[in-house]
């Protein structure tokens, strides 16, 4: 995936988290030039199998850790997170299930 219109990288654009105490723990997933469908489309490109599917790719260090990316189109549910230690992330993962985002 390139760049969007104002020519940050994809990984860019998810790094700028803001502070999640007050741009909020759980979030939209960030558009990349005038739609999110570019960063949900990267997310569930593993999505060749049924069930769960975990992604592993470098990006960059989010500015807050702590937060969490929702987006859901076309039936597909994908939350994303910055791995942080094996319980952080469960929570992580669970209390975005569990927003009323959703």
């Amino acid at each position: 995936m390139g760049a969007g219109e104002d020519g940050r990288s994809a990984e860019g654009v998810l790094a700028d988290t803001g502070d999640a105490e007050t741009a909020g723990y759980v979030q939209w997933l960030p558009k990349l030039g005038d739609s999110s469908w570019p960063l949900h489309a990267r997310i569930t490109a593993a999505d060749i199998r049924d069930g769960v599917n975990l992604n592993d790719y470098p990006v960059e260090r989010w500015d807050d850790g702590r937060v969490t990316y929702v987006s859901c189109m076309e039936d597909h549910l994908a939350v994303s997170t910055q791995y942080g230690g094996t319980l952080p992330t469960l929570v992580r993962l669970a209390t975005a299930l569990l927003d009323d985002k959703l």
